[in-house]
């Protein structure tokens, strides 16, 4: 997580928005306030969405058979 933090305010979108959802893939602590103090400086909308989405704690559902209702 730690090596992934400053990818957060990188310029560039792409890279931003890939760090964020590395580090809410790993869920660790210290990454969930890497994204939190990343919010207010995002450098696009879209980052800032990718950010508050690995933030999200359920992302897709336990149960494989709710996707499908």
């Amino acid at each position: 997580t730690a090596d992934l933090a400053p990818l957060l305010a990188d310029p560039d979108p792409k890279v931003a928005a890939a760090a964020a959802r590395a580090v809410g893939f790993l869920a660790r602590p210290e990454g969930e306030q890497a994204l939190v103090a990343a919010i207010p400086g995002a450098p696009s909308p879209e980052v800032r969405a990718a950010e508050l989405e690995a933030l999200w704690p359920e992302r897709l559902p336990r149960d494989p058979a709710a996707a499908l209702q």
